[in-house]
Order: structure tokens, then C-alpha cells, then sequence
């Protein structure tokens, strides 16, 4: 049992001097795309100090659409799955093409493989007025695709949406609706 034990600690040594050091991700790039996880971060702030309520609407399928007042709203977990929609992440520097006007930017994957497909910020990067993204999810089990949407007014979250469904192999198709305002 000594000698097996010595054998694996002698393997774990020369497992790990042949391994490299991992490379921090490049802090020039970290803010290469518009990170709308910080601004995620930004309004959660806001809301939390200005003690915000909100009304959101759900709806799923045909089903009649249920109305939920938020009073003690915990924002951070309100509005994690706009999370999901940042595109600043290391796997993805260069995976998409950056296209900018006066009013807007938009950020598109070159190709299929991200999950967030389009990013479009509307205003200014520093201060948007909306912020669109478009996500696709796919493998051998199911289908899914979400459109978000945050709108801002004077530098505050307004309005939240997220709408979008779900195709399983073996379940229908399930369409999904959220529209959040904020007061």
C-alpha cells in the first residue's frame, strides 16, 4: 500500500513540473466588447439604493398571462439571466464582428458556436438607452432560443423583457414570455 501510494505521489510530481502556468486572460481585452454584465451590476446598485419596486408579467404556452408585484425586489436575482447575454468572456474575444452607427452597436458572432448570437446596444456604450441580445442554445435534446431586451430611461432601468421557447424532442414546443417595469 506504501509503494502504491509513493508511485502515485511520484506521478502526480512529474504530472504537474510538465504542466505550464496558465496564462491570465489579457486585461486589454477583458473590455473588448460591451460588457453587459457591468451594467447588470450598475443598475442592481441603483435599483437596491433607490429601494425600486416593479410589476413583471409572466406568460408560458397559451395560458392566460399572470401579473406579480414586486415590492422587496432582490434585483441581483431579478435580472441574473441578463448575465447570461455578456459576451465579454476570454472563449469569446474575437468571435464576433463589431458593427457601429451614430445611434447604435452591434456586435454579431461570426459563426455558430457562442450562445449569445447578437448584442445590440442602442445610445451610447457609456450610457444605453436599450440593450438587445439574441441567444441560442441547441444540442440533440432540445432547442432554445431568447430574445432579451433592457430599456433605460435618464441612465435608469425602466423596462425588462425576455421572451423566447423551447423546443424539446419529446415535448412540443413551449413559448415563454417575461416583461418586468420598473417603478
Amino acid at each position: 500500500m506504501k509503494r502504491l501510494f509513493a508511485v502515485l505521489w511520484c506521478l502526480l510530481g512529474v504530472a504537474e513540473s510538465c504542466t505550464s502556468p496558465v496564462q491570465p486572460f489579457p486585461s486589454n481585452r477583458e473590455s473588448g466588447y460591451f460588457s453587459i454584465a457591468s451594467e447588470i451590476d450598475r443598475q442592481v446598485a441603483l435599483l437596491t439604493a433607490s429601494n425600486a419596486k416593479g410589476q413583471k408579467i409572466v406568460q408560458v404556452g397559451a395560458a392566460p398571462p399572470d401579473t406579480v408585484s414586486l415590492q422587496a425586489t432582490n434585483w441581483e436575482n431579478e435580472l441574473y439571466l441578463f448575465k447570461e447575454a455578456d459576451i465579454n468572456k476570454p472563449a469569446w474575444i474575437d468571435a464576433y464582428e463589431v458593427i457601429q452607427s451614430a445611434d447604435k452597436t452591434v456586435y454579431r458572432a461570426t459563426h455558430s458556436v457562442p450562445l449569445v448570437r447578437q448584442v445590440m446596444v442602442r445610445g451610447t456604450l457609456s450610457q444605453p438607452t436599450v440593450i438587445e441580445a439574441h441567444m441560442v442554445q441547441s444540442n440533440l435534446l432540445y432547442h432554445t432560443e431568447k430574445h432579451l431586451q433592457l430599456v433605460f430611461e435618464e441612465g435608469k432601468l425602466s423596462t425588462y423583457r425576455i421572451e423566447g421557447f423551447q423546443k424539446s424532442l419529446l415535448a412540443d414546443t413551449t413559448q415563454y414570455k417575461l416583461i418586468g417595469v420598473v417603478h
